[in-house]
């Protein structure tokens, strides 16, 4: 059946639809393990596919909770959230991106950082038990696109960052 107002990805899972051209902001960050808890996670699929499913939930919230959050930012009329998470086992590493979209608001990078911080504290407190040695690093913007003015592609110009 088809429904106007999703798309749904080869995992199955709905996604608001995005017009062309529309305002778009992309951030990212990692949250770092210990590799006991990284491995731990690894070997339970169901407990690492709930946590996920929170942490997904988190930063959808997070993005359209960014209005309260912060008190100088208007709260967006969000049309798409997309969450991505990569795993990386040799540094006990799980990355967060997500990208927002919106028909009527110029700038959305408040809300795309605001849902990786969610993600990444949810995936935080699912494992606090286990590990309280994780560390939130690298959150950022990667990308803006407000369709007024230039892009914004993040360049990594930091000498003591390594991204």
């Amino acid at each position: 059946m088809f429904d106007p107002f999703y798309s749904y990805e080869d995992a199955g899972e709905a996604t608001g639809n995005t017009l062309p051209d529309t305002p778009t902001a992309i951030a990212c960050g990692d949250i770092n393990l210990n590799p006991q808890t990284f491995a731990a996670l690894d070997d339970e699929p169901l407990r690492k596919s709930e946590i996920l499913a929170t942490a997904r939930m988190s930063a959808i919230h997070g993005c359209k909770q960014a209005g309260l959050l912060l008190p100088m930012h208007l709260p967006a009329r969000l049309t798409d959230v997309k969450v991505q998470f990569d795993f990386d086992a040799a540094l006990s590493r799980i990355g967060v991106t997500v990208s927002v979209s919106s028909n009527d608001a110029d700038s959305l990078e408040m809300e795309a950082l605001s849902g990786v911080n969610a993600a990444l504290l949810s995936i935080y407190s699912a494992l606090r038990h286990h590990d309280k040695t994780m560390i939130l690093t690298q959150v950022h913007l990667l990308e803006q696109h407000d369709g007024k003015s230039s892009p914004f592609i993040f360049a990594n110009e930091y000498e003591n960052l390594s991204l």
